[in-house]
């Protein structure tokens, strides 16, 4: 379980890592190399706009990758997934700019970014669903959360390689410093499809394969049986990924350009921020387990409205500590909602499944916990009709009668 969960967690940092380094080359670099007008600010605003096109692009991927994962399998799709990401990252290094071929240079920049947002919405629930599906059933948020620690450390790799070029002149940093973390992905994409290839596919779709269970349209599928969780999930992520770009890409920009602020200095608390997450990520993770995906969920929400406005408010005062502390703050309630959308119509939609489906959580859930009862000698958790599972302990089950209140009798 751990040579999984590893292999996905990191063949995800690679994904983020270079879909993340395009945004960071975006507000500092790209406007004046392949969008240069008479305005910056017109220029900056397209090199931001080209950004959109990998959010465009991400549920195009994720549907069509989603597609032939159900029907192919996972393993095949994030290894295509990984390949693909790293060839259009490493295009993005090699390209000339405006000055060398003119209007080519943007079409080819917004190619490459269209298959960066293709990849990556394929990569996010494969890689989710490669650790869910192999690991038991009352630790899937532990699990899945892990897979998640490749967001903020890609987005801290990203940001530290951007961080070591800040001491280059602004001559060689727009001529050549700022390819080298792109040039970078080639190894990084080497290594995580060596490792993706020694990992075998989920038992859920062996077993599916096996039983003959492959549907032919699988995303028709979930629309038409669960269209109100699809719709639930998707409203979820809004605040998540709205946030968190908010403060990567704007608030990076606006900070350096807008404000004045040192790179190095914002660069520094989003790296640290990132940092941060990879401790309360697999935290909050365990927490769901443990007392829902809801409640997790719903307070990184309310910790996203409560500092929204102190970010830009630290931003504006200029001051390094103000700084340093609103960006890692925001870093961290990002955490809370990483996979946790997923979980939860997850765990709901294998509830609502067939009876015939032998690996309902729940009862998987019962078995496991009933073995670890076992072993610490005690008494198998009893499945209450009206709620939650309960455990006693052997000494509990064993009180005499006279010891026990009946309801009946208590006094109001």
């Amino acid at each position: 379980m751990r040579a999984i969960v590893a292999a996905s967690a990191i063949g995800t940092t690679i994904e983020w890592y270079d879909f993340l380094i395009y945004s960071t080359a975006a507000a500092l670099v790209l406007n004046r190399l392949f969008f240069p007008t008479h305005d910056p600010l017109v220029g900056r605003l397209l090199a931001i706009g080209t950004i959109g096109v990998g959010f465009v692009a991400r549920p195009l991927g994720a549907i069509v990758l989603s597609h032939f994962g159900d029907r192919l399998g996972r393993k095949s799709m994030l290894i295509l997934t990984l390949v693909s990401m790293g060839v259009a990252t490493t295009l993005i290094g090699l390209l000339p700019g405006y000055a060398t071929i003119g209007v080519a240079a943007p079409m080819l920049l917004v190619a490459c970014r269209l298959v960066q947002g293709i990849a990556v919405g394929g990569e996010w629930g494969g890689a989710v669903l490669m650790a869910t599906e192999h690991s038991p059933a009352d630790r899937r948020g532990f699990y899945g959360s892990i897979v998640q620690i490749g967001f903020p450390l890609g987005m801290a790799l990203g940001t530290a390689s951007f961080l070591a070029l800040a001491r280059l002149d602004d001559a060689a940093f727009m001529s050549w410093g700022w390819r080298l973390p792109f040039l970078g992905s080639a190894v990084l994409v080497a290594v995580g499809t060596f490792i993706r290839l020694r990992v075998d596919e989920t038992p859920d779709f062996r077993r599916d394969l096996r039983e003959g269970r492959i549907v032919r349209f699988p995303v028709l599928d979930a629309l038409r049986r669960h269209p109100k969780d699809v719709l639930i999930g998707l409203g979820a992520r809004i605040t998540e990924i709205s946030w968190i770009y908010l403060i990567t890409i704007f608030g990076l920009s606006y900070a350096v350009t807008s404000m004045g602020l040192s790179r190095g200095l914002v660069l520094g608390a989003i790296a640290l921020g990132a940092t941060i997450e990879l401790i309360t990520i697999p935290l909050c993770g365990a927490l769901s387990d443990r007392i829902g995906r809801r409640p997790i969920y719903v307070l990184g929400c309310l910790a996203a409205i409560a500092l929204a406005f102190p970010l830009f408010w630290a931003i504006e005062s200029r001051d390094a500590r103000c700084d340093l502390a609103g960006v890692c703050s925001d870093d961290r309630i990002r955490t809370p909602h990483d996979d946790l959308s997923a979980l939860c119509e997850r765990d709901r939609t294998i509830r609502e499944a067939a009876p015939d489906r032998r690996h309902r959580a729940p009862d998987r859930c019962h078995r496991a916990r009933g073995e670890r009862e076992q072993a610490r000698g005690m008494r198998p958790p009893s499945r209450s009709p009206r709620g939650p599972l309960r455990r006693r302990s052997a000494a509990g089950a064993a009180r005499p009668a006279a010891l026990r209140v009946d309801k009946r009798h208590r006094s109001g």
